[in-house]
């Protein structure tokens, strides 16, 4: 039963993305809204607050200390992620190589967001962190399905290029605001370690699978 209920949750939130130390110091007006999110079942409601706080975070108004540091939201946010990026994947690519990609851009995910908390002596806010990049990256490529539909019917429609390169430029300096947030740092040193991130994983799966590159 525990089961069915969080995978009909994991459904409503990838359709609404379709339309710890003390992990962090948090302001006394988010603790209410964070306690009812994170031990309250996700239900439309409690996901739209989710959903309305990666925006937030999108748009540089909040940050991953203002996440749960909840197990559950983690566990959505890499199923959503997932779900989003084997759509996205298989505009230019069979089933089973999909997956494989999709399989390694979490084990890349995953695995930075470790080694850059770990090496910083933050470890305990790996699970708000990690649950940040993956809903913030799930979100903004839930906008770039109907642009990369309409680049893969005319891949030389330069509006819908300039959009794309929007997008990704978007979602880099998302990925910066959440390493400075969670890192305690300045916005050009958060840069940096977020252009060495999309660059190596980029690498990694070009590497991995060619015909991302070619």
């Amino acid at each position: 039963m525990r089961l069915e209920n969080e995978q009909k949750s994991c459904v409503k939130f990838v359709k609404l993305m379709m339309l710890g130390y003390l992990p962090f110091h948090r302001s006394p007006s988010n603790v209410h809204e964070i306690t009812v999110i994170a031990t309250s079942s996700l239900n439309n409601k409690n996901m739209y607050a989710y959903l309305k706080l990666l925006f937030n975070i999108c748009i540089f108004k909040k940050g991953p200390e203002d996440i749960p540091h909840s197990i559950q939201l983690l566990r959505l946010s890499t199923i959503a992620y997932a779900c989003i990026s084997y759509l996205l994947i298989q505009f230019s690519d069979g089933s089973i190589r999909a997956l494989l990609q999709v399989a390694t851009e979490l084990i890349i995910t995953f695995s930075f967001a470790a080694l850059l908390l770990g090496t910083t002596k933050k470890l305990p806010r790996f699970i708000q962190t990690t649950s940040t990049l993956l809903g913030t990256d799930a979100l903004i490529s839930a906008f770039a399905i109907p642009v990369l539909a309409m680049l893969h019917q005319d891949s030389s429609n330069m509006p819908v290029i300039l959009t794309m390169l929007g997008l990704m430029l978007w979602n880099w300096l998302v990925i910066a605001h959440i390493i400075r947030r969670a890192l305690n740092k300045s916005f050009s040193f958060a840069l940096g370690i977020a252009f060495l991130y999309v660059f190596s994983a980029s690498q990694i799966m070009g590497t991995l699978f060619p015909s991302i590159s070619s």
